[in-house]
């Protein structure tokens, strides 16, 4: 199933300080959405937000979570619905 809705939410200390929505072709440009700080929190963790988004657009756009990151306090959930 296709998603229609790019999902973005950042948590700290567990409360929601961003939930934001975009269009599921968002995620194609998913490198350009993600914070500076999180791509290299990610990319410590081995993941390259522009090789999720090339993988996302190649599979037409699945519907799941993309990734998530747990940095302390910080939580940041990226996904397709």
């Amino acid at each position: 199933m296709q998603a229609s809705k790019l999902r973005l939410q950042v948590s700290v200390s567990g409360h929601v300080r961003a939930n934001i929505t975009f269009p599921a072709s968002a995620a194609a440009n998913l490198a350009d959405l993600v914070p500076p700080d999180v791509s290299a929190q990610l990319s410590r963790q081995g993941i390259d937000a522009g090789e999720v988004a090339a993988r996302v657009v190649a599979n037409a756009f699945p519907i799941g979570d993309l990734f998530n990151l747990n940095s302390g306090e910080k939580q940041v959930r990226i996904w397709l619905e």
